[in-house]
C-alpha cells in the first residue's frame, strides 16, 4: 500500500488547532511533506474510516497531547489506531514513527493519569471498563515514546515547530 500521507497530526481541536497545529500543517507543507488534519470531518462511521485510512496510510504520527485531549473518545482511538498500525503489516511501511508532543502537560501525567486530573479516564462519560482500560495502556505506551515537552508560556510555538518538523524531516 503506497503512504497516503507523510504526517498524521492527531489533537484536541479545541485546545491545538488554531495555534500549534496550524503553524506544524504549514511549515510541513512549506517543505512538501503532506498531512492528514482534521479540520472540517463531522462525525459518523464514515468520517472515521477515513480517519483511520489515513492512519494506517502514514508514515509519522505526531500525537499532540493537550490539556484536554484525554477528554475526547475520538483522540484516544486514535492513538490506539496509531499504536496499532505502528510496525502493522497493513501500514505504509514496515514500522510507523509516532512523535509525542506534551503539550502544556506533563507527560508524567499522561503516564500516570493521576484520579482527579485531565488524564483521568474514569470519569468519561459513554465508555465501557474495557475500552479505559484500552486507552490507559494506549497513553502510558505514548508517554514512554521520546516526544518533545511543549510549555507554552515558556517557549514560541514557531522555535518548538522547527524541533518537530526536523524530526520529521530525519525520518522521512
Amino acid at each position: 500500500m503506497r503512504g497516503i500521507y507523510d504526517v498524521f497530526i492527531c489533537h484536541r481541536g479545541p485546545d491545538t488547532k488554531r495555534n500549534i497545529v496550524s503553524v506544524l500543517r504549514g511549515m510541513l507543507n512549506s517543505k512538501g511533506i503532506t498531512c492528514f488534519v482534521e479540520y472540517k470531518l463531522e462525525e459518523g462511521a464514515e468520517i472515521y474510516s477515513s480517519i483511520e485510512d489515513a492512519i494506517r496510510g502514514s508514515k509519522v504520527h505526531i500525537i499532540l497531547l493537550s490539556p484536554d485531549f484525554a477528554g475526547s473518545i475520538w483522540c484516544l482511538d486514535e492513538v490506539v489506531e496509531i499504536l496499532k498500525a505502528q510496525g502493522s503489516s497493513t501500514s505504509s511501511t514496515t514500522t510507523s514513527t509516532v512523535i509525542p508532543v506534551f503539550c502544556d502537560v506533563q507527560t508524567s501525567t499522561v503516564r500516570n493519569q493521576p484520579k482527579d486530573s485531565a488524564y483521568d479516564l474514569s470519569k468519561l462519560r459513554r465508555s465501557s471498563s474495557e475500552e479505559r482500560e484500552i486507552w490507559s495502556k494506549a497513553l502510558k505506551d505514548v508517554s514512554d515514546i521520546e516526544g518533545f515537552d511543549y510549555d507554552t508560556k515558556r517557549t514560541d510555538t514557531w522555535e518548538k515547530v522547527q524541533e518537530i518538523v526536523a524530526r520529521v524531516d530525519d525520518i522521512l
